[in-house]
């Protein structure tokens, strides 16, 4: 079963690059191991779409360090809104790709959209600190702010939890990373919360 509109033999998910759909010249076939029938097609990254996800995502780094904390917050509670609804698809992937029992997708779908709301909480408890230090007549002060690009690659049958919770805190404290995931259908759903690109 690929997406709507698709027949699963010919489709290959693709790379989400800079806001666009990137179908890279090298894919495989994602076999399901309760079928053993080819579910679709995963794109195979190279050296030229990594470097792009990079590239873009360091673009987008401007951006989005200069996001306010309720504004990422928004994101995020979007993010979980997004997941809440889509859930049975979601769960249909993963039951699909993996193999996996319908309990345990719920499990996983759940387990991710709770990660997703203590991010949106996490977000505004991101502060810098005045530490006292042990010279009274020397300040100090913590400050937190983005740090920068992280690439995070994934195998094509990690679970949303785990792609979840691999990311939450690049996503709050980091910037902006773009994961050349060969699970992007279950990740894909930030793309929809509008992401600063």
């Amino acid at each position: 079963m690929g997406p709507k509109g698709y027949d699963a033999a010919p489709y290959s998910v693709p790379f989400f690059i800079n806001g666009q759909e990137v179908h890279p010249q090298g894919s495989f076939d994602v076999v399901s191991p309760a079928t053993g029938e080819v579910v679709h097609k995963s794109g195979s990254a190279t050296n030229v779409e990594v470097t792009a996800a990079i590239d873009a995502a360091v673009n987008a780094f401007k951006t989005w360090k200069q996001t306010l904390p309720r504004e990422r917050r928004d994101i995020f509670l979007k993010a979980a809104e997004v997941m809440q609804k889509r859930a049975d698809e979601l769960a249909g992937y993963m039951m699909e790709e993996t193999g996996c029992p319908k309990q345990w997708a719920d499990v996983n779908i759940g387990i991710a959209k709770d990660f997703l709301y203590d991010m949106a909480g996490r977000v505004s408890s991101l502060e810098g600190t005045i530490p006292i230090t042990r010279d009274l007549t020397i300040g100090a002060m913590v400050l937190k702010e983005p740090f920068g690009v992280i690439l995070a690659i994934a195998p094509w049958w990690v679970t949303p939890w785990a792609d979840t919770s691999d990311v939450r805190h690049m996503l709050i404290i980091a910037g902006t990373p773009r994961m050349s995931s060969e699970c992007a259908r279950c990740f894909s759903l930030l793309r929809l919360v509008i992401l600063p690109s």
